[in-house]
């Protein structure tokens, strides 16, 4: 079977399907809203129980107007082949100040639509 280009829509999914397995298999519940509202693709109920609220995205990505000091959690994959590749789970307010640390002095960290990215 031969790969083809996956648009947007198609990486979307085809990403939230390999996370939730990996997840599955370490023991977390994963469930799906049926809307992204408040910025929230997923929730995962950790094995202790815990509920953490997730936004997926394709790479290392944050956005402090819309997901900042809400407590969500950024998932993203990381360099690699599909279900071959690490994942991370990352506080967005967490990834926030790390991706700041490093290229806040870049000249699109202060995006004007978008805000800090």
């Amino acid at each position: 079977m031969s790969k083809f280009e996956l648009n947007t829509k198609q990486t979307e999914a085809a990403n939230l399907n390999e996370v939730s397995s990996k997840l599955i298999e370490l023991g977390f519940m994963v469930y799906r809203p049926e809307a992204d509202i408040g910025g929230v693709d997923f929730i995962l109920m950790e094995p202790s129980g815990q509920f953490l609220r997730c936004q997926l995205k394709s790479r290392a990505f944050v956005q402090k107007d819309k997901y900042g000091s809400k407590g969500i959690v950024m998932v993203f994959p990381g360099q690699g082949q599909r279900f071959e590749r690490d994942w991370y789970l990352v506080p967005h307010d967490t990834l926030f100040e790390i991706l700041k640390s490093k290229h806040g002095h870049a000249p699109k960290w202060d995006h004007p639509k978008f805000g800090e990215y």
